[in-house]
């Protein structure tokens, strides 16, 4: 007993040796002063792992407020964190997140070294093997390099179990630890889960292959995989139903056809240190499981205890992992069919486990190898120039940066590893050198991968905004205790700051998202990156007043300042209020004339024509003898590295400047202004400038300007904001209670409140069918007097899910007992 818990505690500890010296030398949390957890583990993961906590504390998992105009977190909890781990959260705030999430990614890299402990030790494998291929595992390229997506690592964590479970069906066992961890790995993350049950399907058939007795195997698979997704229902249909709202959408323009560029670079990324800063944009699988690996797979094929039908089973394997790999259809199929956004070939990691088992088979049967120096040498010549043909054609990838002077030497460590293994690795005496230089070798390669993550564009210090913002928005919570109102930050910490602060935010970065909302979002002058993040370049005060925007954080010139850098909105409507009915017909033809849009919006919810802006184009301005006007554009002449078109005027109003798209230098009564003052005000009688530089490289070199008229934007206001609707969340069991005095007949509820399918909205009472505006946005009818709104939410696809999973779970238990009896 004391032996086993010994290899256990070796198992974890380590490569969670390795990797924390890896940190500190990186100088990176939780001992150093750079972010570990990088990229969307810190600018998205963060927000969602904290507004879970949030809302477990509101009793409501189902709908959150805190980003976008609301959404369905439920489908964001399913994929993004439903792990049991991620519970730990309530753990987790604010101030320490940054050191929290350290930690877990920690406790992860142990609990990958624990997951392959347990599957070698019920395979009977020697135990200096189990320590050595459970840290190999632990510390592979996908673990050692996208440690910081941990939603992934959870379930490469169940891996070995599900393999495991797989192994005992296959013996004509149980299928229950198969059900059982297959079941609990798509409920953990479906995505990942989809590739590890691709995998289950390979790696069956390539056991089955090699058997015998077949009978009823087969049938004993179909089944108990069936069963483990069914019993996921819960979660892969209220999942699949959120991102059908917009991921899914990514699937229209797929190209499955050409090949990538992994087929050309792939010995070289089963070498060690071979990741560079860039390859998790565009670049090469992340393949490598240790030189070890490398070289005891290649024995494997002069071993002479392994039969010529096995050789070729696991060779066609291997052969179908490159195909999928290189080849676009292959390798996007995968992947659920579609083609990822950074971080390529996700599914890599099922490819380092099945190397590392062919690895074990191969060195515990060692002494079998059957390979004359001669074919070494061989072997070693044509290998080492795949890994140099391999090299050439990474530093050929267009996202590969600057090679250091420590790649070249991480490159020649490998080759050398590579050649001394080769000629060694089946010498017993040799074996303690063996062990030594595989931990080195692995070593290295977490160091690299580490410190190619630490850009030091994430250096964690104890910020002002971090200190501050929880205490403003305690503060404005008790102000607005009976009052819904969203506020924005002007340079914002993550991509989710309303999640990560708990504040109604708008900013908001996730794959579940309503593609609705953001094309209405887009058309409205928001920024909307890659179909998933909504972002500010520039803070509108009509959009801010129409979607309840009522505070900024950050130098604005047109809100009332509060204290320091938080600014109150003069003119913030509420998130409903009555407009006139047009509005439920109302649609945009031109995307890109935002300022156009939200006038036509404006005029649309008063029922009359406004004129909130004024639009100065291209015919205004005048330009300098490097530019040449032709058909709207301002086209630079040869020879120039940029001109300037300038527009002066004497201002007849009190205005605001919003400028164009290209690089402006603007400068009233000969004071000079800069596009960071987001928007720039001006009074009736400054003189104006505004210049723009037209560069050879500038894609649409139109010139315009915006200026938007205050009076207007005041007196619109206040039509607005007669009737305005109260509302407060998570309220009796409702995500939102509101109420509201109608003063006319004929009224219409306008909300910026995002229509989810699900949603039940209740006046009065009685349950009404809403109008879906700008097929985004919920409104309705409503007569005049005092009236009550009350919207429940269950996400789609839930209850169906629920059902399948509970009956699903009561035909596993009857197969399984009947299963039983039949053995």
């Amino acid at each position: 007993m004391k032996k086993k818990f010994l290899i256990y505690l070796l198992s974890g500890i380590i490569p969670l040796t390795i990797f924390l010296l890896c940190t500190i030398v990186n100088d990176l949390l939780p001992f150093g002063k750079s972010l570990l957890n990088i990229y969307d583990s810190f600018t998205q993961y963060s927000g969602i792992s904290l507004e879970f906590k949030n809302l477990l504390h509101h009793g409501n998992i189902f709908y959150s407020w805190n980003a976008g105009l609301g959404f369905n977190f439920l489908g964001a909890f399913f994929y993004y964190m439903a792990s049991p781990l991620n519970l730990l959260c309530l753990l987790a705030d604010t101030k320490n997140y940054p050191y929290f999430i350290s930690i877990m990614t920690l406790l992860r890299i142990v609990l990958l070294g624990l997951s392959m402990c347990f599957y070698l030790t019920k395979r009977g494998t020697k135990p200096i093997y189990i320590v050595i291929f459970s840290t190999i595992y632990a510390l592979m390229g996908f673990t050692a390099t996208y440690y910081y997506n941990f939603l992934w690592i959870d379930s490469i964590i169940m891996l070995p179990l599900v393999i495991h479970g797989l192994d005992n069906l296959i013996e004509e066992k149980q299928p229950t630890f198969y059900i059982i961890s297959l079941t609990l790995t798509i409920y953990i993350n479906f995505y990942i889960g989809y590739m590890i049950c691709a995998f289950s399907l390979i790696y069956f058939i390539y056991r089955i292959i090699l058997l015998d007795n077949k009978k009823g195997k087969i049938k004993t698979f179909i089944t108990s995989s069936l069963l483990a997704g069914l019993m996921s229902s819960f979660v892969i249909l209220p999942t699949f139903f959120a991102l059908s709202t917009g991921k899914i959408d990514l699937y229209q323009n797929m190209n499955y056809s050409g090949l990538s560029r992994n087929g050309l670079t792939l010995f070289h990324s089963l070498m060690s240190g071979q990741y560079q800063w860039g390859d998790q944009i565009k670049g090469p699988a992340q393949i490598y499981s240790s030189i070890l690996v490398v070289v005891l797979n290649i024995m494997y094929f002069f071993n002479d205890k392994f039969t010529k039908k096995e050789k070729i089973t696991t060779f066609c394997v291997l052969l179908f992992f490159y195909l999928s790999l290189t080849i676009n259809a292959l390798n996007y199929a995968w992947q659920m069919f579609q083609s990822p956004i950074w971080w390529n070939s996700r599914f890599s990691f099922v490819i380092s486990f099945f190397l590392i088992i062919i690895s074990l088979k191969s060195l515990e049967n060692i002494d079998k190898v059957n390979l004359k120096n001669s074919k070494r040498i061989i072997i070693s010549i044509i290998f080492i120039v795949l890994i140099l043909v391999g090299f050439y054609f990474k530093q050929k990838d267009p996202y590969t940066t600057k090679t250091e002077i420590y790649t070249y030497i991480f490159l020649v460590f490998s080759i050398f590893m590579f050649f001394e293994f080769l000629f060694i690795v089946d010498k017993k005496y040799f074996f303690t050198l063996v062990v030594f230089t595989t931990l080195l070798d692995v070593s290295i390669n977490t160091y690299n991968s580490l410190k190619q993550n630490n850009r030091g564009n994430y250096v964690y210090y104890k910020q002002t905004l971090k200190e501050e913002l929880p205490k403003y928005i305690d503060k404005l919570n008790k102000e607005n205790k009976y009052e819904f109102y969203r506020m924005e930050i002007v340079n914002n910490y993550t991509s989710d700051d309303g999640l990560y602060f708990n504040y109604h935010g708008i900013r908001y970065f996730n794959s579940v998202r309503n593609n609705n909302v953001l094309n209405m979002l887009l058309k409205l002058g928001v920024s909307v990156k890659d179909k998933c993040f909504i972002s500010f370049k520039e803070f509108d005060p009509v959009f801010l007043s129409l979607f309840n925007v009522k505070y900024l954080l950050g130098k604005v010139p047109y809100f009332i300042e509060r204290e320091n850098d938080l600014n109150e909105n003069p003119y913030p409507l509420s998130l409903g209020y009555i407009v006139d009915s047009d509005i439920k017909n109302l649609t945009f033809k031109n995307k890109k004339d935002t300022t156009g849009n939200l006038n036509k919006l404006v005029s649309t919810m008063l029922g009359k024509n406004v004129n909130l802006y004024k639009r100065i184009d291209y015919k205004n301005f005048t330009y300098d003898d490097k530019i040449e006007l032709k058909d709207g554009n301002y086209n630079l002449k040869k020879g120039n590295e940029y001109g300037l078109v300038t527009y002066t005027f004497n201002s007849d109003k009190e205005y605001l400047i919003i400028p164009g798209k290209l690089t402006s230098e603007i400068t009233i009564n000969n004071e000079y202004k800069t596009k960071d003052d987001v928007y720039i005000k001006i009074q009736k009688g400054d003189k104006v400038i505004v210049s723009y530089k037209i560069y050879i490289k500038t894609s649409n070199n139109k010139v315009y300007l915006n200026l938007l008229d205050m009076d207007e934007y005041r007196a619109c206001m206040k039509a607005l904001s007669n009737d305005l609707m109260h509302a407060k969340t998570y309220k009796n069991g409702h995500i939102l209670e509101g109420k509201i005095t109608v003063s006319d007949d004929n009224g219409y509820l306008f909300t910026s409140i995002e229509h989810e399918e699900g949603m039940r909205v209740y006046l009065d009472g009685l349950e009404i069918k809403p109008d879906i505006i700008l097929d985004s946005l919920i409104g309705f009818d409503i007569s005049k007097g005092k009236h009550t709104i009350k919207i429940d939410y269950i996400p789609k696809g839930l209850k169906v899910g629920l059902t399948i999973s509970i009956l699903s779970l009561l035909i596993t238990v009857f197969y399984l007992q009947k299963h039983k009896k039949s053995l």
